[in-house]
């Protein structure tokens, strides 16, 4: 299981969380100090390591957090963008073990 770890709300607001990089069967991602964007539309999208789309997803909301499961894909480097109203696209790199 790979867990994005939450910003410190007394440090400067940073976005997306910075995380562990390494996964198996299921990806964790939580949110719970951005909080000012948990009204906003959120995409977040699933890219290998050529950019070449292969899953994404639609939010109304931002959650405190999720789970995506990655256990049907190869062992790899793969990325997932995380794109919220208002907010530049980030990048956070996932490598799935085998």
């Amino acid at each position: 299981m790979l867990q994005a770890q939450s910003c410190s709300t007394s440090s400067p607001p940073c976005w997306p969380p910075a995380w562990s990089d390494q996964a198996r069967d299921l990806v964790k991602l939580e949110f719970p100090a951005l909080s000012s964007l948990r009204q906003k539309a959120t995409t977040l999208r699933l890219r290998n390591e050529l950019g070449q789309l292969l899953e994404e997803r639609r939010l109304d909301e931002l959650p405190e957090q999720m789970d995506w499961d990655i256990n049907t894909l190869n062992p790899g480097m793969y990325f997932i963008e995380v794109h919220a109203e208002g907010q530049l696209p980030q990048m956070l790199r996932l490598v799935k073990a085998s």
